[in-house]
C-alpha cells in the first residue's frame, strides 16, 4: 500500500500559487483562490515588505480585504490582525486618483505604524507565519484529491 505524502502548509500553498500563476487566479476554486491570496501576501511581503505589497496589490480593488478575510477564515493568527488593520486603513484608498502612491499611503498609515506592522510581519516570518498551526496545515495534511485524467491519445468514438 502506498502511503500518502504529508505536505507542509508552505508546500501546499506553493502548489496552489503555482497553479494560480499558470492558469490565472479565476481558474482556481474558491478555497484555492483564498489560499492563493494568503501565499501571495507572504511572498510579496518577504520580497518587498509591507510597503511593496501595498504598492503592488492595492490597485486591485478588494484584494487586501479579501486577503484579510482569508487570513481570518483559515486562522493564520500571526498575519490576520495585520491584514485586517491594513484593510481597514486602506478601505477608501484610491478615492483621489491623482495622488501619488506616497501621498495616498501617508494619508492612510503613518510611517511609524507601517514600520511597526512590518516588524510584526518579520517576527511572524521567523515562526513560519503560524501556517503550520492554521487550518491551512489541516487541509494540506489531507491526501491530495485525485482526479482521473483522460488519456489524450484515446479518442472517443
Amino acid at each position: 500500500m502506498i502511503e500518502p505524502t504529508v505536505r507542509s502548509a508552505n508546500a501546499f500553498l506553493s502548489e496552489i500559487f503555482d497553479r494560480g500563476l499558470h492558469s490565472g487566479i479565476q481558474g482556481l476554486s474558491r478555497r484555492d483562490r483564498e489560499l492563493f491570496l494568503i501565499w501571495d501576501f507572504v511572498i510579496e511581503t518577504e520580497m518587498g515588505g509591507l510597503s511593496g505589497y501595498l504598492y503592488n496589490r492595492l490597485a486591485k480593488r478588494g484584494r487586501l480585504a479579501a486577503t484579510a478575510r482569508a487570513m481570518e477564515k483559515y486562522d493564520v493568527g500571526l498575519l490576520a490582525p495585520i491584514t485586517r488593520e491594513l484593510a481597514r486603513r486602506f478601505l477608501g484608498w484610491g478615492a483621489r486618483g491623482s495622488d501619488t502612491w506616497e501621498v495616498s499611503r501617508r494619508r492612510s498609515i503613518s510611517d511609524a505604524r507601517l514600520e511597526l506592522l512590518q516588524q510584526r510581519c518579520d517576527e511572524a516570518s521567523r515562526s513560519g507565519y503560524g501556517l503550520e498551526e492554521s487550518k491551512v496545515a489541516a487541509i494540506a495534511s489531507r491526501p491530495p484529491r485525485w482526479t482521473p485524467r483522460r488519456n489524450p491519445a484515446r479518442r472517443r468514438r
